[in-house]
């Protein structure tokens, strides 16, 4: 009778013990529902302190660490919800809701490897998850991992045939790997299904661009402006179009815009330099780029643009230090290897610019402009049968290259090849019949030769079109 007495007491405080703890998991369910109905509304203290409770209450319910996490998010307190997302996640391997919100997390922290690690958890025991595919897609976009996003965003596509985010997505990847025409259908597509995406029609814009479709790039960026006037991928898409067409000015005032809203972005510095540069402002230029090198010093653009600037103000040495240093970033690029030699050139730098255009020549054999800078640097040692060389073989590979007929021209008449020059300062002045230079040259010519008449016609029309020289020659020759 004894031990039957002891046996029910027993069993009884089990049986309570069992309802307080049921008693409590029912409240710590009604207290992360309330933490949760909270944060939608936007009460982000009360809705950790009813989560807290609920964690007390029955810490092995991982929704409370889900939710508490999730308030923490939207409190801005991202390494405080990455913590609550991995204790439910200690707690129920397989959450996928957990692993996808630690994603976020760890993808809005800059911690893209461990975002994309969620991702891929997520899809291992779940290959079917069309948003894991895609958020891990990206991922795979930011790292420059192009072929693997679009393999991500087809599964996505795939799996959610909806998901119109993955498949605009899906035009972005196709368009960094050069697959224009599949990225302009993805991204019409995407807006067909939405027009609201004005990420679709900043990214369409892009696409049209590198299509040569001038109005329909222009257009996309403007509606992408009109669905979201912040985005300053869209400033910075149309005032590059806007420098195409020399709309220097308006491209200046689309990309302060677009710093405006981004003003730790390098890139839009280095594109209004250009806009500077464009209107002759080469001061304004120089202060960009400056500011574009102080938030990105391993891209050469910015030294190159830098650099530009330097030489057209004429302060050579300072552009020939930063053509160098975006040499040493881009070794194989034509187009500094030249800037970098006529620099040099202008200061008497010969053998070193002579370099520098063999490297340019080497870099790309087809291009005129080195053997140009060649011709010259070789003038300027006075080397002319080198000289007239290198621009014969400038303008073999360019016959309209005006300025290197007309120098070509000079070395001729240096070697005192009279006849040949004449030809050539012919040649440019049926190109460009208001050269002054080539008529004040051919003139000078013409009347050294006996000439007189045409000569002295040469020289009136070089004094018509500012030739100051022109002046004197017509009193010592024509008078």
């Amino acid at each position: 009778m004894f031990k039957q007495l002891i046996l029910f007491i027993c069993l009884s405080v089990l049986f309570s013990l069992a309802a307080l703890a049921q008693d409590k998991r029912n409240e710590a369910n009604l207290l992360i529902e309330s933490g949760y109905n909270k944060t939608e509304a936007g009460d982000i203290s009360g809705a950790i302190l009813d989560l807290s409770k609920a964690i007390q209450l029955d810490p092995v319910n991982h929704m409370a660490y889900v939710n508490r996490g999730y308030a923490q998010m939207f409190n801005n307190q991202l390494s405080r919800a990455i913590m609550d997302y991995s204790k439910a996640i200690e707690l129920e391997p397989k959450s996928e809701i957990a692993l996808r919100l630690r994603g976020a997390a760890n993808y809005e922290l800059g911690a893209l490897d461990q975002a994309k690690r969620d991702y891929t958890a997520i899809i291992a025991f779940e290959p079917q998850n069309a948003t894991a595919y895609r958020q891990r897609g990206i991922i795979e976009l930011d790292q420059g991992n192009f072929p693997a996003a679009l393999a991500d965003f087809e599964k996505a596509v795939e799996y959610n045939g909806r998901d119109v985010v993955a498949l605009m997505h899906r035009g972005i990847a196709h368009s960094e790997l050069g697959n224009l025409e599949a990225a302009l259908s993805d991204l019409s597509a995407a807006i067909a299904q939405d027009e609201r995406l004005d990420n679709a029609f900043h990214n369409r814009g892009i696409v049209r661009t590198r299509l040569g479709d001038f109005d329909g790039a222009m257009s996309d960026f403007n509606q992408s402006l009109a669905l979201n006037p912040k985005n300053h991928h869209a400033y910075y898409g149309r005032g590059n179009q806007k420098l195409k067409a020399r709309e220097f000015a308006s491209a200046e005032a689309d990309f302060s815009k677009a710093i405006e809203l981004s003003p730790n972005t390098a890139i839009l510095y280095t594109s209004r330099a250009q806009a500077h540069s464009s209107q002759g402002n080469y001061k304004a230029a120089i202060e960009d780029c400056n500011q574009a090198i102080s938030l990105d010093k391993s891209n050469p653009e910015n030294y190159y643009e830098r650099g530009y600037a330097y030489d057209q103000s004429g302060q050579y040495a300072a552009a020939e230090k930063d053509y160098t240093k975006a040499l040493t970033l881009t070794p194989m690029n034509m187009e500094l290897a030249f800037n970098r030699g006529s620099v040099r050139m202008y200061q008497q730098k010969f053998d070193l610019a002579i370099l520098d255009f063999n490297r340019a020549i080497e870099l790309d054999p087809n291009a005129a402009r080195p053997y140009y800078g060649r011709g010259c640097s070789m003038a300027g040692m006075g080397n002319h049968e080198q000289a007239i060389i290198e621009y014969s073989k400038a303008i073999e590979l360019d016959p309209y290259f005006i300025e290197a007929i007309s120098l070509r021209g000079v070395s001729k008449s240096d070697l005192q090849q009279y006849e040949a020059a004449i030809v050539d300062f012919d040649q440019v002045v049926k190109l460009d019949p208001n050269n002054k230079e080539a008529l004040f040259s051919r003139g000078m010519l013409r009347a050294y030769l006996g000439e007189k008449a045409a000569g002295c016609a040469d020289l009136e029309k070089a004094k018509a079109l500012g030739d100051d020289r022109a002046d004197r020659a017509i009193l010592d020759y024509c008078q």
